[in-house]
């Protein structure tokens, strides 16, 4: 006879059994403590799974932060990089336009002296009061020259003030000193045309310098 056979025959002959069995196997240490384990898991799923997605949402919110903050430091450096530049083109500017100014207005009160004293006008009286004028503003547009020269080192570098140093130098040698000698001298209408063609010329340089002073400071792109 299978013992199996008659363990099943009891146990349908006896159902009160099947409570105790079902007992026993609650009561048995293994169930106890896979039924805890089951039930810590369950429990700190609960716990542990809400701290996680809050750690990486709060480190998603803190990269968000971060690049944000990073975005708007490259923002605020490119913004003082254009309110730079855009100071430092007007007050180029500002100085090339002094600069044009200073220089057009020698080169008016010089080409004055010479001309009322060409063979064309030969004008006494009125080369008189051009000479007058030119001697009384003299001093103080080569005051400024100098000033704007000393400002164009710091604005724009050295080459742009040489530039200016060398056409003030040319502008002594080739216009100031001469007239000066020539109305000193008394000298003749034949003697201030030539003078006059020099001023001529020199106006023409005037005008080439302040066009290359614009380019090379880049001020003629805008």
């Amino acid at each position: 006879m299978d013992p199996t056979s008659s363990r099943s025959d009891e146990t349908a002959a006896n159902p009160e059994g099947q409570p105790k069995v079902v007992r026993r196997v609650l009561a048995s240490d293994s169930f106890v403590e896979k039924a805890g384990l089951l039930l810590l898991t369950v429990v700190l799923s609960g716990i542990a799974v809400p701290i996680v997605v809050n750690r990486l949402n709060a480190n998603d919110a803190a990269r968000r932060r971060q690049s944000e903050i990073a975005d708007a430091e490259t923002r605020k450096a490119v913004d003082l990089a254009r309110v730079r530049e855009e100071a430092v083109f007007h007050a180029r500017l500002a100085l090339l336009n002094e600069f044009s100014e200073m220089l057009l207005t020698y080169q008016t009160l010089a080409l004055d002296v010479s001309w009322y004293r060409t063979s064309g006008v030969n004008d006494l009286a009125l080369h008189q009061r051009a000479y007058s004028r030119y001697s009384e503003r003299i001093v103080a547009l080569f005051t400024t020259w100098r000033v704007l020269m000393s400002r164009a080192q710091l604005l724009a570098g050295r080459d742009i003030s040489d530039l200016m140093e060398t056409f003030i130098a040319k502008v002594f040698q080739d216009q100031d000193s001469p007239m000066v000698q020539l109305h000193n001298a008394k000298a003749s209408a034949t003697e201030w045309d030539a003078q006059h063609q020099s001023n001529v010329h020199m106006l023409g340089a005037a005008n080439d310098l302040i066009l290359k002073l614009g380019t090379s400071m880049g001020l003629n792109a805008r």
